[in-house]
C-alpha cells in the first residue's frame, strides 16, 4: 500500500512550493501541490491552500511522463 511518504515531490514550476505525483498500478495516481504566488508581494498561496499543512489533490491517470487530471473515469 503506497502512502505519503512515496511521493516524489519537486519544486513546482508556477510558484514557490512543491508538486509530487505517485502513480498505482491501475494507471491512477495522485496529484500533490502546494505552491506561493512568485509575483504577489503577500505571496498568497495560489493552489487551493491556506497553509503550510494542506495540500491540493487531484486524482490522475497515465504515467510519470503523461498523465491528465481525470474527470471522467
Amino acid at each position: 500500500m503506497k502512502s505519503f511518504k512515496d511521493i516524489e515531490f519537486k519544486p513546482h514550476s508556477f510558484g514557490d512550493g512543491l508538486h509530487g505525483l505517485v502513480f498505482f498500478e491501475n494507471g491512477y495516481g495522485v496529484s500533490v501541490v502546494r505552491y506561493k504566488s512568485l509575483t504577489n508581494t503577500f505571496r498568497e498561496y495560489f493552489s487551493y491552500t491556506s497553509n503550510e499543512n494542506e495540500w491540493e489533490v487531484a486524482v490522475i491517470y497515465g504515467d510519470k511522463m503523461n498523465w491528465e487530471i481525470s474527470y471522467n473515469r
